[in-house]
């Protein structure tokens, strides 16, 4: 558990750029062994206890004269894949004592916030008209493109739409069955085409993405 939490912490910090990194190192030039460490880290059988990797990351020694980031910003920074974000999107919760690895994101995926969606006669052929329009003109943004492939990856059944419905984020106006409704967002977001680094949803999607693949009832509070 030791070696595996050392190992953990090296690797945090390299990410970072905190330690030295060799250039030879198999973790940077092999890309397909990047994104398999970041899924083994993330099975709940591989966890580790975060209280050990705290441990650990305390007694490490910093090179240099510069502050080491937290452990809980490291961890964001390499599941991302790219610079730190902000200091209010990493910021730790004191009241949060994550037991795993895991544990920490299951308790930092936020709250997504999703403005009212009203449908009535012409709502999703108004959508797919200017999806068309979108994917036609290169020199345009692709926000109602970015936003139907968001609810369409977001509603995968009649349950979601149900779910939505109480939540009031969708409002149908015509009483259709929950399960058309689900049908009309697929087709939404059918075949269409966009570049998760030019859309304004990339991040959101990202983290979503990252709460599904890390939810689990197991640490919750009795």
């Amino acid at each position: 558990m030791v070696i595996d939490g050392c190992f953990i912490i090296g690797l945090l910090c390299k990410v970072a750029q905190v330690i030295f990194i060799d250039r030879d190192d198999p973790i940077f030039t092999m890309v397909w062994l990047w994104s398999k460490l970041q899924k083994d880290l993330l099975v709940l059988e591989n966890q580790i206890p975060f209280h050990v990797l705290q441990c650990l990351f305390d007694l490490m020694t910093v090179p240099g004269d510069h502050d080491c980031p937290s452990l809980a910003h490291l961890i964001f920074n390499f599941f991302h894949g790219h610079s730190l974000k902000s200091e209010t999107a990493t910021k730790e919760d004191p009241k949060i004592k994550p037991r795993l690895l895991l544990h920490l994101f299951h308790s930092s995926g936020g709250t997504l916030k999703i403005p009212m969606f009203v449908i009535h006669g012409t709502t999703f052929s108004f959508f797919l008209n200017l999806i068309a329009f979108e994917q036609c003109y290169n020199d345009c943004t692709k926000h109602f493109t970015a936003y139907a492939a968001f609810m369409s990856c977001l509603i995968n059944s009649t349950k979601d739409v149900t779910i939505l419905c109480k939540r009031r984020i969708i409002q149908d106006l015509l009483g259709n069955s929950d399960g058309d409704v689900a049908h009309e967002f697929k087709m939404l977001g059918r075949d269409v085409a966009i570049s998760n680094d030019g859309s304004y949803f990339s991040d959101i999607i990202l983290d979503v993405s990252l709460y599904q693949r890390t939810k689990w009832d197991g640490c919750k509070e009795a």
